[in-house]
């Protein structure tokens, strides 16, 4: 569940320098920055949740601020946020400073994907965890923010061993709401954080390589709006496809298509499988990890389990080709 908060900026001719604009930026408040987005969109998707299901926030640097990490607390969200800022502590110091002094407790293999700055390899992370206790900054808000917060963080560090050639190894500092005072609670930290990696794909499917959206020539904002909206729902489809193709999320079909969309899904199953077993649909008829495998095959994927798993471009590929069959469809079987 989720909810959209759009921003429209006005064109102006620039007059200031980037210095100034970030000085202007650094004296208005909170509540007026686009900054703000990260605090009304989860505000807004609330009330789309599952009022009894325990919420947590995941996010990258970006989300790093300090009347965030309060407001969260008072809305009854935790979070899992990787750190931006070297943040005051209380009674003194530093976060990166004492985060530094925590011993290293864990040290695990972990298989990272691709990424524009980083190759695809198994990273050997260190890992290390503690609490800390956070002091307010300059940064204005009107809403009145507690003077410290306490929090707890788990800091993840690649070994020198395992990265690529002039790489930057992995370094996260992630600050997080949620309890760590062991091994396995640091653990589940960080593979809360892992799952950012989703969200990765969905912007990867909405930009260059997939739909293209910021290439789109439209003459108002209102449809500029109804087109990412849509490019959005099918980026979330694609989504769902990337996780049910391995079979282990127990989705249905009826999760991401309608009972017509699933009959042409189960017709072209037929013909896209072939004679030998390894080149069989492995997947149960009524499952969205059936329907994966055949848009993936429609995308031109290969089939073998054995061979690189089709990623979003492939399924957003897949699917475009798939509606097409199925207008097709449609308009062989209308009186």
């Amino acid at each position: 569940m989720a909810g959209v908060w759009s921003y429209q900026r006005e064109f102006v001719e620039p007059v200031l320098t980037r210095k100034q604009v970030q000085a202007l930026n650094y004296q208005a408040f909170f509540e007026d920055k686009e900054s703000y987005r990260w605090y009304n969109s989860i505000a807004a998707a609330l009330p789309n949740c599952p009022v009894m299901v325990a919420k947590t926030v995941v996010a990258d640097r970006e989300a790093d601020i300090y009347p965030l990490l309060t407001g969260l607390q008072a809305l009854g969200v935790d979070y899992v946020i990787r750190s931006k800022h070297n943040r005051p502590l209380q009674p003194q110091g530093n976060l990166y400073q004492l985060v530094n002094t925590f011993s290293q407790q864990h040290q695990f293999s972990l298989a990272l994907p691709a990424t524009d700055k980083r190759s695809a390899h198994t990273a050997v992370l260190q890992v290390s965890f503690g609490p800390v206790e956070l002091k307010k900054s300059a940064a204005k808000s009107r809403q009145p923010q507690p003077v410290t917060h306490p929090c707890w963080v788990v800091k993840v560090v690649e070994d020198a061993c395992s990265v690529v050639g002039q790489e930057k190894p992995i370094s996260w500092v992630l600050l997080t709401s949620h309890p760590v005072e062991n091994l396995q609670q640091a653990l589940q930290i960080i593979e809360y954080y892992r799952q950012r990696w989703h969200i990765e794909q969905v912007f990867r499917t909405l930009k260059t390589k997939g739909l293209c959206i910021e290439s789109s020539q439209v003459r108002t904002e209102a449809a500029l709006k109804k087109l990412l909206l849509l490019a959005l729902m099918a980026a979330v489809k694609v989504l769902q496809l990337i996780r049910a193709r391995d079979g282990t999320t127990n989705q249905t079909m009826a999760d991401a298509f309608t009972p017509e969309e699933q009959q042409v899904l189960s017709k072209l199953n037929g013909t896209l499988q072939g004679k030998t077993n390894k080149l069989k649909n492995p997947f149960p008829a009524d499952s969205l990890a059936f329907a994966a495998w055949v848009i993936a095959r429609l995308s031109g994927w290969s089939g073998y389990q054995s061979q690189r798993p089709p990623g979003p471009i492939d399924l957003l590929i897949g699917l475009q080709r798939f509606e097409e069959r199925y207008q097709g469809y449609i308009l062989a079987n209308s009186p």
